[in-house]
């Protein structure tokens, strides 16, 4: 048996509420949301630093399952080096949307976890904040999988 811990970024292991302004409007500018400089200024969120501190991850192995799309990897990968959630630029996935990918968050989400359960031995942790994708991942019904609301 193996058992993986996956982190949606956004409101989850990030505050990103400083630039959910870019967003929140009737034309979102996601190009402002993911600027570098704006994702950087993203505190650790106090529950997830947490975990990193108390070594919750030798339990384990861990990733990343984000909405964001690899126009933003660079900031993304920066922004988890900065916060000490990543030991270095390849040991840890971060699993990012192609660019310009269309579908939405809960269905990109739920394809990818069902890629990583698609090994009959793993067990996946998966936290989230969005109700609407935690709905939907819970709709799936895997008994390997358990989401958690962040």
């Amino acid at each position: 048996m193996k058992y993986h811990w996956m982190f949606d970024l956004d409101n989850t292991v990030v505050d990103n509420m400083h630039r959910e302004h870019f967003i929140k409007r009737e034309d979102p500018d996601w190009v402002g949301f993911h600027e570098y400089d704006q994702v950087m200024k993203d505190p650790a969120r106090e529950w997830t630093q947490g975990l990193w501190e108390k070594g919750v991850f030798k339990y384990g192995t861990h990733s990343f399952l984000t909405a964001r799309d690899e126009r933003c990897r660079q900031a993304t990968m920066d922004q988890l080096l900065k916060l000490e959630m990543i030991p270095d630029m390849t040991s840890v996935p971060v699993i990012m949307k192609p660019a310009k990918w269309k579908e939405e968050s809960k269905y990109y989400k739920a394809r990818e976890l069902l890629t990583v359960l698609a090994d009959p031995e793993m067990h996946v942790v998966f936290v989230e904040d969005l109700l609407h994708i935690i709905t939907t991942l819970d709709d799936l019904n895997h008994p390997r999988l358990v989401v958690l609301d962040a």
